[in-house]
């Protein structure tokens, strides 16, 4: 209901109805068609209408042709404009702008967020497996502490065993042989027969081979495990040389020592010389610390 101007806005999605008016009327009025932007298909006007629907938004232009009967012949053309949509308007469009910048915001926050509480429950995870692991480490410590300490105690005791052992056979014998002594000087007067009942009496109340194996059998078995790791580290000791080590570890003095293994306190004192030589021990060194320490 409007003239249209040059470059006039159409509302988007509206009927448009152009009129057109022809030069002459009756039988001479000219049969005229009507063309809608580059389309090639050249459509007749009725009763001098045009109904333009379902336009698309942006520049729109109409082109009039008459048909002189040989061909068709532009004489006028419309140029006009489509409004874009509602929802392509510049307000709408910054409302999609802004819906979906927020949209994005919430979802990064959302996923920040997530990122951090899975952060804390992996952070807090970890400081709980830490904390049992370092539980079942101090666990583990202990019990080997005490497997330790009770190994120790076992070798101390064994020790201490073996050399309760060695020194009462050796106090028994000393007791029964100075008895012994004590009887025959009491009961006797003449000289040789003195010397010769306690020659007897020496021999008699001498440790036999049975007695001596026996307790050197239960020595080693006390020390097994020492000796074996004695034999590993130094495998050119002789059994004597062995021997000698035992009684070291038992703290005896070379004077204890020479009874029990049945030799002098000066072959006590060569053996262990020759002990350093072997194991290349100098002489500031100590024998007693290096046998508790193996």
């Amino acid at each position: 209901n409007k003239i249209i101007a040059e470059n006039t806005y159409i509302q988007f999605n509206n009927l448009l109805e152009i009129n057109v008016l022809s030069e002459f009327y009756g039988h001479n009025r000219s049969n005229l068609f009507y063309k809608l932007n580059n389309s090639k298909d050249l459509v007749p006007i009725k009763k001098g209408r045009i109904f333009l629907n379902n336009l698309e938004s942006g520049k729109q232009k109409l082109e009039i042709y008459i048909n002189n009967g040989k061909q068709y012949i532009k004489v006028a053309n419309y140029n006009f404009k489509v409004e874009q949509p509602w929802y392509f308007s510049t307000w709408m469009i910054l409302t999609y702008i802004v819906v979906i910048s927020g949209i994005f915001f919430l979802y990064y926050r959302w996923n920040k967020i997530r990122y951090i509480q899975k952060s804390e429950r992996k952070e807090g995870d970890l400081k709980h497996q830490n904390a049992i692991l370092k539980l079942e480490s101090d666990v583990e410590n202990k019990l080997k502490l005490q497997e330790y300490e009770k190994h120790i105690l076992e070798l101390q005791v064994q020790t201490k065993a073996s050399e309760v052992a060695g020194k009462s056979l050796s106090i028994v014998k000393q007791t029964e042989l100075i008895d012994s002594i004590q009887k025959i000087l009491e009961t006797e007067m003449e000289v040789n027969q003195i010397k010769n009942k306690i020659k007897k009496s020496i021999k008699i109340n001498a440790i036999n081979k049975n007695e001596w194996q026996s307790f050197e059998n239960n020595l080693m078995k006390s020390n097994e495990e020492f000796v074996q790791k004695l034999i590993a580290k130094y495998p050119n000791l002789s059994s004597k040389d062995v021997k000698l080590c035992i009684y070291l570890k038992m703290n005896l003095s070379s004077k204890e020592i020479a009874p029990l293994m049945n030799i002098s306190f000066r072959s006590v004192e060569l053996y262990r010389y020759r002990l350093r030589k072997k194991i290349s021990l100098n002489q500031e060194d100590s024998l007693y610390k290096l046998m508790i320490n193996l």
